[in-house]
């Protein structure tokens, strides 16, 4: 009902006649003024003013806004003419949502016309609404819709828009033009998104640039001359669910003749962030039946023309291009589920560098109420196109060539599916790379292609798939899947094709395959397997419970990767298909060294596994058993290993169980003389910022596999190690363990002793007396417990350097027992006896710094000659009571083994000299020979005492 609070009127009526000398009415919070006179003659002419000030249209209708509205009215009418004089003014309103009619946000509204006999006519129109205006006249017939008609000259203002039209059309008569200019898309959208219903499709929406739409007509619309040209210089937009927004880049759109016969033509450049597409194209339409309506109406395209210039990386590197090499039609029905008809056509595509083309040619296509009808081959599509897809190079597998296949297909698609297609080489051939697993030194040997065929036939719901592979050294291998399709209606009259769970299997596959490297597809990075595989498989269930039987055989199975210096090889492997298991029974490799000229099979030793893998109750589970037999499981020339034990692991759903016992039986490490060099705190790495600002990776399943490892290595009695300065023998033993997610560092327990062995430092070979790094914990943090001894043969002195604490806090000090001061143990480190009493530690000092200059290793003087000891001496003229050379003199010494030492003695002063062996039989007793100016044979014991 009407929101009246009041109402009081003056008026009479007389002789048929009535008049309103006065009306007056407080309606929707504001007040409404009229006067008026009305006869009840036919002809009779009436008239109404009406006066109207603060109503507030939100009262009168729920979706209209709150702005008071105030003007005039005048109405005059005879019979059934009428004409009228509208003046409204609007207050600003509150912002509103645009999904009601509140966001029209009218402003003024002034309008001069005439309705009589179905014609609205506008001598005057101009209305704001918001930041829009339009202005203008306009003659339009409303009678029926369905023919429209009329003239019009309107102007359209708007934010970053502005369109004019002028003309006249109807069913066979008319003439105008148009313009649409957007000069901001950003203003443009951004009103756009305020008119009413507009929000739900323009949210998130963002756009920006420009576009020209300019066009004119001759005839009426149910046949017009157009001449039309749509151009975008620069346009983008974005969608809340694109990833990168769309460019459009000099577009052109244009549109001439007849719709009965008119020509279009369109170019531009659509891209996407690294996607780009070039596009030109040229076509004759045609419109067949003139008085349906546009969308009823049959369409007929001629495309004469189609070049497409296509670049993503997703394709690879370079520039694609599509084109048609001679016009083919479309027609059918806009607003009808057809018939849409294809004439027959051809297209090209060409790859970039290196060039390549293949050809599309099609037959008469027809699609009509969800059945399609087609045909057609494709001819000369290379093998490299799938290397381009997949993002893979054949040649890191050890396949190279090139290999052209051509296709066919002939499709009938409606309640019954009848289907032919087929992919087959045409011409090329591959050629198989094997690379000796020992030597490195690769052989390319033609395969000798003679047959690669797939095909796919459907007869109704039965489904065949074939596969033939035929080649004199690639191998071969014939296969054949059966199916069925299931049909239900689609609820328009078509039939909607599927695959369901339930759907039977049937098959079989054969193939024989040489030896090729393309199986390191399945071997973990850095690494390369390979081998001649066999394989005899039967297919049976259904798609969503197979069932898969037969054998699969491996021989000349190698596995080799360069980094890590493994290489096993004279392989093979024996393993069943079982249903939803696949059961390895025997999987045996050798080491490298066997099979050498007089060397046994099994010089190098073997691998053994067998084990199973499948599902069960919808979860992975799989088991491993390994046993290793004098495995010679690492060989590089700073690393030899020679391993021997079991190894157990499984799989239940996520958790991966790891357990076992190894030995090593013989080992050889060489330590670097040099650690690999590292960059500075002070290098700065230009790009580091942007790749630490790079987006995360994509987090980790919310339950990841989990890991129990447990796992005992034994060092074993002959594992030796050299570099460094260092060159002993390891033993002991240690557990591996590692408990939680995937990646858990590990923990290793036990500990490694050194026997025996030597370390150079300090220009001196010393003996490893006690050697042990503990660990208890983290791998790289151990505890150290290192003492090395200088071997002294004079004394019964001991001294050298002792290590402890952990490997990232390790304490280094000097060592002497009995305990001496470090000047002191110093000098008997560096020189082999005390310092000398006549404040010669000069001498010692000079030794000492040539230790320290002679770089990590301690390589001094004296080890670049070979020598174990090279001193200087002072002392008085005569003989020393030791039987040396006395007065100042040079030592020349050597260890010659653990207890044998040799020095030679000469004087600086004179040309005296002696030769010293000394012989070790014991910690106190040892044996000294001499020979010089003085020959003397002594046995000597050693006392020690504080």
């Amino acid at each position: 009902r009407l929101p009246v609070e009041a109402l009081q009127a003056d008026g009479q009526w007389q002789d048929g006649t009535a008049i309103i000398e006065r009306l007056q009415a407080r309606l929707a919070g504001g007040t409404l003024q009229a006067s008026g006179r009305w006869a009840s003659a036919a002809d009779a002419r009436w008239q109404l003013d009406a006066r109207a000030t603060d109503i507030d249209p939100a009262r009168l209708h729920s979706q209209l806004a709150a702005a008071p509205i105030g003007g005039s009215a005048q109405l005059q009418g005879q019979g059934a003419a009428l004409d009228f004089t509208l003046a409204l003014q609007a207050r600003p309103a509150p912002a509103a949502s645009a999904s009601s009619l509140r966001a029209l946000d009218l402003r003024s509204a002034h309008a001069r016309g005439r309705w009589a006999e179905g014609w609205l006519t506008l001598q005057q129109l101009d209305v704001r609404a918001g930041s829009a205006h339009l202005a203008g006249n306009a003659r339009l017939h409303l009678l029926d819709l369905r023919a429209p008609s009329g003239s019009a000259d309107l102007t359209l203002t708007a934010p970053g828009l502005q369109a004019h039209v002028q003309g006249n059309l109807g069913a066979t008569r008319g003439e105008g033009k148009a313009q649409l200019d957007v000069s901001d898309a950003a203003r443009t959208l951004a009103w756009a998104q305020t008119l009413p219903g507009a929000a739900p499709l323009l949210t998130g929406t963002q756009a920006s640039g420009s576009a020209t739409l300019k066009a004119s007509w001759r005839g009426g619309w149910q046949d017009p001359e157009l001449h039309a040209r749509l151009s975008a210089p620069s346009l983008q937009a974005q969608r809340a669910q694109d990833a990168a927004p769309w460019l459009l880049q000099n577009a052109e759109l244009t549109l001439d003749g007849r719709l009965a016969q008119a020509h279009a033509a369109l170019k531009g450049a659509l891209q996407q962030g690294p996607r780009q597409i070039d596009l030109q194209a040229t076509a004759d339409l045609a419109r067949s039946t003139l008085k349906a309506t546009l969308a009823a109406s049959t369409w007929r395209v001629q495309l004469q023309q189609l070049q497409a210039k296509v670049s993503d990386p997703a394709l690879g590197a370079g520039v694609w291009q599509l084109a048609s090499t001679q016009p083919f039609t479309l027609q059918g029905i806009p607003d009808a589920r057809g018939p849409l008809q294809v004439s027959t056509g051809a297209l090209t595509l060409t790859s970039p560098a290196p060039v390549q083309q293949a050809r599309l040619d099609w037959g008469p296509l027809r699609w009509q109420g969800g059945a399609l009808t087609s045909t057609g081959r494709l001819t000369g599509l290379p093998l490299q196109w799938a290397e381009r897809l997949a993002g893979v190079k054949l040649a890191d597998y050890g396949i190279e060539g090139a290999l052209l296949f051509d296709g066919q297909w002939d499709l009938n698609w409606d309640d019954r599916l009848r289907l032919r297609a087929e992919l087959a080489r045409a011409s090329g051939d591959l050629t198989l790379v094997a690379r000796d697993t020992d030597t490195g030194l690769a052989a390319r040997v033609p395969a000798g292609l003679r047959q690669a065929r797939l095909q796919l036939s459907s007869d109704g719901p039965a489904v065949t798939a074939r596969l033939d592979w035929d080649s004199a050294e690639a191998g071969q291998a014939q296969g054949e899947l059966r199916t069925q399709l299931s049909a239900t209606p689609d609820g328009q009259g078509g039939t909607r094709w599927s695959w369901p769970a339930s759907a039977p299997l049937g098959g079989q596959l054969q193939a024989r395959l040489p030896r090729i490297a393309a199986w390191s597809a399945l071997a973990p990075p850095g690494w390369r397997l390979r081998g001649a595989l066999a394989a005899d498989v039967r297919v049976a269930g259904t798609r969503g419970q197979p069932q898969v039987t037969g054998t699969l055989s491996a021989d000349d199975l190698a596995l080799r990767s360069v980094v890590d210096g493994f290489a096993l090889g004279r392989g093979r492997l024996r393993a069943r298909l079982d249903g939803t298991q696949l059961i390895v029974d025997e999987l045996l490799l050798h080491g490298p060294d066997g099979g050498g000229k007089g060397a046994p099979a099994d010089a190098g030793g073997t691998l053994r596994a067998s084990g199973a893998a499948g599902w069960q109750d919808g979860r992975a589970q799989a088991r491993l058993d390994v046993t290793l037999t004098r495995l010679h499981a690492s060989v590089r020339a700073d690393r030899d290993l020679t391993v021997s034990g079991q190894v157990q692991a499984a799989l239940a759903g996520r958790q991966i169980t790891v357990g076992g016992d190894l030995r090593v039986d013989r080992g050889r490490i060489e330590l670097p003389d040099d650690s690999a060099p590292s960059l500075g705190s002070d290098v700065v790495v230009h790009g580091a910022k942007t790749a630490a600002s790079a987006p995360a990776a994509a987090p980790p399943p919310a339950s990841p596999l989990t890991v129990d490892a447990r796992v005992q290595l034994d060092l074993g009695e002959d594992l030796r190690v050299r570099g460094q300065g260092l060159e002993t023998r390891l033993a002991g033993s240690l557990q591996l363990s590692a408990q939680g997610p995937i990646g858990t560092p590990p923990q290793l327990a036990g500990t490694i002793r050194t026997v025996g062995g030597r370390f150079h430092a300090y220009s001196q070979n010393l003996d490893i007396a006690r050697g042990a790094i503990s660990f208890s914990g983290a791998v790289d943090n151990p505890r150290l417990d290192i003492v090395a001894l200088r071997p002294i043969f004079t004394a019964d002195q001991r001294v050298g350097v002792q290590v402890a604490g952990s490997a990232l806090l390790p304490r280094v000090r000097l060592y002497s027992e009995p305990p001496l001061p470090d000047n002191q143990a110093l000098a008997w480190l560096l020189l082999g006896r005390a310092a000398p009493a006549t404040g010669a530690e000069s001498a010692m000092l000079q030794s000492a710094a040539v230790a320290l200059l002679g770089g990590r290793e301690g390589r001094g003087l004296a080890a670049r000659f070979g020598l174990d000891e090279l001193s200087f001496a002072r002392g008085s003229d005569s003989a020393s009571p030791d039987g040396s050379v006395g007065g100042a003199s040079v030592t020349l010494g050597k260890r010659l083994s653990e207890r044998l030492y040799a020095a030679y003695q000469h004087s600086l002063a004179g040309t005296s000299g002696a030769l010293l062996i000394f012989y070790e039989l014991s910690r106190r007793w040892s044996l000294r020979a001499q020979a010089g100016e003085n020959a003397a044979l002594d046995l000597i014991y050693r006392l020690s005492f504080d």
